[in-house]
């Protein structure tokens, strides 16, 4: 989980800097009959500075052809424009609602650059830390990137 997590960083902050404001996006794959089908959809919402601000999933029921709600990840930004903490929900079927699955916090230095990232899971109704992962830069080069379990 915690290379997903990190992969998933790496790719939602080059994701963040590249937004044209995507709406929706559908996954689409061949189980061998050389037709596509539907996977997966997403649907973006964007602040009022194009920052991608939420991001909702979707599973495709083939049974009844229709999506049913998987997770969402809520996105919020520090004054400098840059991510603050990612909330990851699952979608809960039984209450019809979507409840907190786990966070990622971001610090950054003085240049923007990412220094920080607590990574917590939602336990029993509040947040514990997992790991933490710290970087540390020489002339905005990144010299040295650990990571604390």
């Amino acid at each position: 989980m915690q290379k997903i997590t990190l992969f998933s960083l790496l790719i939602c902050c080059a994701g963040m800097y590249a937004q044209e404001q995507l709406l929706s996006s559908i996954d689409q794959f061949s189980v061998g009959t050389g037709n596509f089908e539907n996977a997966f959809g997403y649907n973006y919402e964007y602040d009022a500075n194009d920052n991608l601000i939420s991001e909702s999933g979707f599973s495709w029921n083939s049974s009844t052809s229709q999506w049913v709600p998987s997770n969402r990840d809520i996105y919020q930004y520090n004054a400098n424009g840059r991510a603050s903490e990612l909330t990851s929900q699952v979608y809960d079927s039984n209450t019809d609602s979507f409840v907190n699955d786990f966070r990622d916090l971001y610090t950054y230095d003085s240049n923007s650059s990412p220094i920080e990232v607590i990574y917590q899971e939602f336990i029993n109704g509040s947040y514990e830390n997992e790991f933490r992962l710290t970087a540390t830069y020489s002339n905005n080069n990144l010299i040295s990137f650990i990571e604390y379990e």
